[in-house]
């Protein structure tokens, strides 16, 4: 590693001198402490003054502009703040509940943040998936308005990003700049296509294009899963190792001109059309080894007696469930509605556990260090 390497926040908001929008290419969607590296990131002053903005992949747009109103809301009561994000967490994708407890994490944050900030100061949050409005949604909204759009969901939050950062660009505001988390191949640039040469128009690849080179995209240290849902790290092992034997300190660096960035591709689980890393991502940042990240799941309060009704409506309508559950009869919810506290501690309990398959995963890691 280069002793010039910046730390993964630095790095980060150096790109912004030269970037004005730098996709995060975001862990696992429930990994949870890649969400304090973010609020690091967000809370730090030069992002206060020069940046201000941050798009989610998760999350309908429909709840712009509402919960920008909320987090920009000053001196709410604690109840009133959590009610408020419990509501949002409800309504938050098209799928009847979003399990990663991180959503909330940042919620808070950001409200915590702008509560002490002067207000011309205070960080926007744009959630930009497919538009989705479950207090109208019935039977035919969801065949005819949602599940269409599904095919084409990257272009379409593509298209909320641009049209709301256009919007910035043109503003007064001296918000100019934009932090965007996506997960895995929805951050892949406008260089990427299939091994059997089909173009994939990921997130990024509409951004790319809109923006040319205003954007950065950066990969967060994480494992992948192959064909059989394994679980790996990039070049089996060998950059994880590398980073054990600096001390797992946070970095940061482009790919361009660095070995990692000349080693194959290999995030990509139906197999490498020749790309390297420097290919797909313009730099990649280093936060907590794997044996340091949690997967945390559970938003608490979630689902009560008053909401548990509405709860299976939405599950009758969508059956998008919880990955947790399975599909279940009318027989199984009556049941459910007799006894109702298992389900509700299932879904509102949080729970922690390492990634999968730690065990050999620190194995193989370890291997390169002997």
């Amino acid at each position: 590693m280069n002793s010039n390497t910046n730390s993964a926040k630095e790095y980060v908001l150096n790109l912004f001198k030269t970037h004005d929008i730098v996709i995060i290419c975001e862990r696992m969607h429930p990994e949870f402490t890649q969400y304090e590296f973010l609020m690091d990131i967000i809370s730090d002053k030069r992002f206060i003054t020069e940046v201000g903005n941050v798009f989610t992949e998760v999350g309908v747009s429909s709840l712009n502009p509402s919960l920008n109103t909320f987090l920009h809301t000053k001196n709410l009561s604690k109840e009133k703040q959590d009610e408020q994000i419990l509501n949002y967490r409800r309504d938050l994708m098209w799928s009847v509940m979003w399990e990663p407890s991180n959503y909330t994490y940042l919620l808070e944050s950001l409200y915590s943040l702008n509560n002490n900030l002067p207000a011309q100061n205070a960080v926007n949050l744009y959630p930009s998936d497919i538009p989705f409005n479950w207090k109208i949604a019935d039977s035919l909204y969801i065949q005819t308005e949602v599940l269409p759009l599904i095919k084409y969901r990257d272009s379409i939050i593509a298209s909320q990003v641009i049209l709301q950062f256009d919007i910035i660009k043109n503003s007064s505001s001296s918000h100019k700049k934009a932090l965007v988390i996506m997960n895995y191949r929805h951050a892949f640039n406008n260089n990427f296509y299939m091994k059997d040469g089909r173009l994939i128009k990921n997130v990024a690849w509409f951004l790319f294009k809109h923006y040319g080179n205003q954007v950065a995209n950066v990969l967060l240290n994480s494992n992948w899963f192959d064909m059989k849902d394994n679980s790996l790290l990039v070049q089996k092992d060998k950059w994880d190792a590398a980073f054990v034997a600096t001390g797992n300190k946070t970095s940061g660096f482009n790919f361009i001109n660095t070995p990692f960035g000349k080693d194959s591709f290999d995030l990509w689980a139906p197999g490498n059309a020749g790309f390297t890393y420097q290919d797909v991502f313009t730099g990649f940042v280093f936060y907590n080894p794997i044996e340091a990240q949690k997967l945390i799941s559970g938003v608490p309060g979630f689902l009560d007696s008053a909401y548990f009704d509405e709860f299976f409506r939405r599950y009758r309508l969508a059956r998008f469930v919880p990955t947790n559950m399975k599909q279940h009869t009318e027989e199984e919810i009556a049941e459910w509605k007799k006894n109702p506290h298992d389900l509700e501690r299932d879904i509102n309990e949080k729970k922690e556990r390492q990634l999968p398959n730690i065990d050999s995963l620190i194995k193989a890691r370890n291997e390169w260090l002997k």
